[in-house]
């Protein structure tokens, strides 16, 4: 899930419109990219997840990545979490996959082309292209999902 708040003037994941439903709701066809992702214990990153991958694009002086190659910005981070899913054994086993993810600009359009990341909780990943549902929210319902996860 990512949400992007004000004004985004950074390059953002390409994709085409595949249909709408109502007001509010697009389904959205995005071409495939490639993201540089890290484990996140905490969904807002500040377990050093986002700082991980801010040092791989260079944020903070020379890039994290082998080619110390400076990467443009893109929108929106994205957070996954997975949750945890009970897999069929002798006893029940939980599994738990919480990923940041940056998707890199455009024109890095393979894994093969964009520099190896120095950490070893950084990585790469093609991500296919995929339909997506995409919701626009009103200012009232996102400052309520807000308050909601800020109140816990």
């Amino acid at each position: 899930m990512g949400i992007v708040l004000g004004k985004v003037d950074v390059e953002c994941a390409k994709y085409s419109v595949v249909k709408t439903l109502g007001e509010a709701v697009e389904l959205r066809r995005y071409a495939s990219c490639v993201a540089v992702e890290t484990p996140c214990a905490r969904m807002d990153g500040r377990d050093g997840a986002f700082s991980r991958l801010a040092q791989y694009i260079g944020v903070f002086g020379t890039p994290a990545n082998q080619a110390s190659q400076a990467i443009a910005m893109t929108a929106p981070v994205i957070t996954n979490g997975s949750g945890s899913i009970a897999v069929a054994m002798t006893a029940p086993v939980l599994s738990s996959s919480n990923l940041m993810s940056f998707i890199l600009p455009s024109s890095i359009r393979d894994v093969s082309e964009a520099p190896v990341p120095l950490h070893p909780q950084v990585s790469l990943r093609q991500i296919p292209e995929r339909n997506i549902a995409y919701v626009l929210l009103d200012v009232f319902f996102l400052e309520t999902i807000l308050l909601l996860f800020s109140a816990n």
